[in-house]
């Protein structure tokens, strides 16, 4: 297996497991949600500035941390808030197409290698 096999795989997996951790329902998993989707931009194909995923990776997680330690302190910390309809295909689409963009930009990348 190859190194961009191995990354496609990493991306889909990381970002697939951020989103359903927003969706569970959880105040401070919708943030370490958030924060995973943040990394998985490390194993796209996109280029980004390297600092901006990790910073906000960074906040998300302590901003994960204070949620949880607030909610465990008000008790709440594993009751569950349900989500909206709205909400979830909002995710759901967006999660789509954030995974048809990166096999997009792989496809468009293969090609132009083999027709250099």
């Amino acid at each position: 297996m190859n190194s961009s096999k191995t990354k496609l795989a990493a991306y889909c997996a990381v970002l697939t497991a951020g989103v359903a951790l927003m969706l569970v329902g959880l105040r401070w998993l919708f943030f370490l949600g958030l924060a995973l989707t943040l990394l998985s931009s490390l194993f796209s194909s996109r280029r980004f500035s390297p600092w901006k995923p990790l910073l906000g990776l960074l906040v998300c997680l302590a901003y994960a941390a204070w949620v949880f330690m607030q909610s465990c302190r008000e008790g709440t910390a594993f009751s569950r808030e349900p989500l909206g309809a709205l909400f979830t295909a909002l995710f759901a689409g967006f999660w789509l197409i954030a995974l048809v963009l990166e096999l997009l930009q792989r496809r468009a990348a293969q090609r132009s290698q083999n027709v250099a």
